[in-house]
């Protein structure tokens, strides 16, 4: 699309800075002794589920309309 050129640097950016957050979180968990990778997928799905609704929402509505 012309203007947005370069788009991905900021998806970079954002994977990059949540990587690193998320890295802190692990290592400073395992320094505790208090690491659980089922917690950590717990905490992950909590964090995601609620923005997830209402995006698969609006994707079912506005999909269709894009279908050939």
């Amino acid at each position: 699309m012309p203007g947005f050129r370069g788009g991905s640097v900021g998806v970079d950016v954002f994977f990059v800075i949540s990587g690193y957050m998320m890295a802190l979180l692990i290592s400073g968990e395992i320094a505790d002794g208090g690491f659980s990778l089922l917690r950590f997928y717990e905490r992950r799905i909590r964090r995601i589920f609620p923005a997830l609704r209402p995006c698969s929402v609006v994707h079912r509505g506005v999909a269709p309309s894009h279908a050939g």
